[in-house]
């Protein structure tokens, strides 16, 4: 986990973000990652949340089931993490070819000034908002 937050660190630093800073929510099993960077005169801050799964692992004695150990939940732990380096890789080598601006691919992780995403904003209307584009809607 440590090594895939350095490696995300080092990421971000190299297109220019600053203000990295990592919050874990242990009690909800989640962590979250905000940075701000500046681009064409504007500050922008993104933030990610990463939600860690609690699994319980199957047993053949009753309750049948028994929760993660903490090995286990440490590699649940890394996992996420790595697959969030994986996207921002992805993202920014798309960037950096073309595909779409920047602002194009964190728009959904951009935090507004009270503190919420678009994604936040967005989804708990969108399916009002597409319903009018479905087949027999009038």
């Amino acid at each position: 986990m440590d090594r895939s937050r350095a490696e995300i660190n080092h990421l971000l630093r190299e297109w220019s973000c600053a203000e990295i800073a990592w919050t874990d929510h242990l009690a909800e099993s989640r962590v979250s990652v905000e940075f701000t960077w500046h681009r064409e005169d504007a500050l922008y801050r993104v933030r990610f949340t990463l939600q860690v799964p609690k699994k319980t692992i199957p047993t053949k004695h009753p309750p049948y089931e028994r929760p993660q150990t903490a090995k286990e939940q440490e590699q649940a732990a890394r996992s996420v993490h790595r697959l969030l380096l994986l996207k921002l890789k992805a993202d920014l080598n798309a960037a950096q070819a073309g595909l779409a601006k920047v602002e194009e691919i964190f728009l959904p992780w951009m935090v507004d000034r009270r503190g919420k995403t678009v994604a936040d904003l967005l989804l708990p209307r969108l399916k009002e908002q597409f319903a009018a584009l479905s087949p027999g809607a009038t």
